[in-house]
């Protein structure tokens, strides 16, 4: 311990000397990262965060453009009176479900309720087994054909109480995303677009939920939290002059938090790693660290 104290203290003593010369290379150097920046990547890759070695990672890759569910989206269809076999809930069910195969990256094969092609009834006859799908390609025209309908739900348990509640109130819509075409800044948009289209808002309430959305938020409200952290830094640095009462020991954490974010995002550019904003605040906790040396 007292080798690397001793090797610190002989290093700092030689910095301090040449502080000119380490001025000038380091603020070569932070300029080159610095350049390098305008191609640094902005997004969060939710691959990067799993262990790529694990088995049950490398069975997920496999098999994930046929059965992904990481990039998952449900959408719950509520009808505001009464229950959803109605012509306009199941109108808005149907459009829905119709205008998310129009959504980038969409897998289509993973679009499922009552108005695809994969939830389906079975009948069966002494003639053998027939299955066709619940709602689809049409919705149900006649009171009859209505009946029905909700009739093949409540006989099917792979659909009453998962994709349509027990109480026939309301039904779900789910769709998944290739992970490798996944933009969260433009599936949220279209998606709430979608939503905010509907012709019958006051009949139905939709509400959806994923973490395509969730990052779709912070996304959206990008600028409102580009402004709250301008202005949490604008009020931290006043708090370092309160407390170091000196400039110079508000603007050197400051300055040593920039260069080393600096050359952190250049190497991670020149080393192809992207930048997850989420993690921002870590670099806020170490900039604005209050240093323990009070200049005078």
């Amino acid at each position: 311990m007292n080798y690397f104290t001793t090797r610190t203290a002989r290093l700092s003593a030689w910095a301090i000397r040449h502080r000119l010369a380490v001025l000038v290379v380091v603020s070569i150097i932070t300029l080159g990262f610095a350049m390098t920046l305008s191609g640094l990547d902005i997004r969060t890759q939710f691959s990067d965060m799993v262990p790529h070695d694990h088995p049950y990672v490398k069975v997920h890759q496999k098999y994930q453009d046929s059965f992904a569910a990481s990039n998952r989206v449900t959408i719950l269809v509520k009808a505001k009176e009464g229950d959803i076999f109605r012509q306009e809930v199941l109108g808005e069910i149907q459009r829905i479900t119709v205008g998310l195969q129009q959504v980038q990256g969409v897998n289509p094969m993973q679009i499922t309720s009552l108005a695809s092609k994969k939830l389906k009834r079975v009948n069966a006859s002494s003639e053998g087994i027939e299955t066709r799908p619940l709602m689809w390609p049409d919705l149900p025209q006649t009171a009859e054909q209505m009946r029905d309908l909700r009739q093949a739900v409540l006989n099917n348990p792979l659909v009453y109480g998962l994709f349509v509640d027990r109480d026939l109130s309301s039904a779900l819509i789910q769709v998944d995303f290739y992970d490798h075409l996944v933009d969260y800044s433009t599936i949220f948009p279209q998606i709430q677009g979608l939503l905010d289209a509907s012709p019958v808002a006051d009949k139905v309430s939709l509400h959806l939920v994923g973490e395509p959305i969730l990052y779709g938020w912070v996304s959206h409200y990008l600028d409102e939290t580009v402004s709250i952290a301008v202005l949490s830094l604008v009020a931290m640095l006043l708090l370092l002059f309160v407390f170091a009462r000196t400039w110079r020991g508000t603007l050197l954490p400051l300055i040593a938090g920039v260069v080393a974010a600096i050359w952190a995002l250049g190497i991670g550019t020149l080393l192809g790693y992207n930048f997850d904003p989420l993690v921002i605040v870590v670099a806020f906790i170490i900039t604005l660290e209050p240093s323990p040396i009070r200049c005078r």
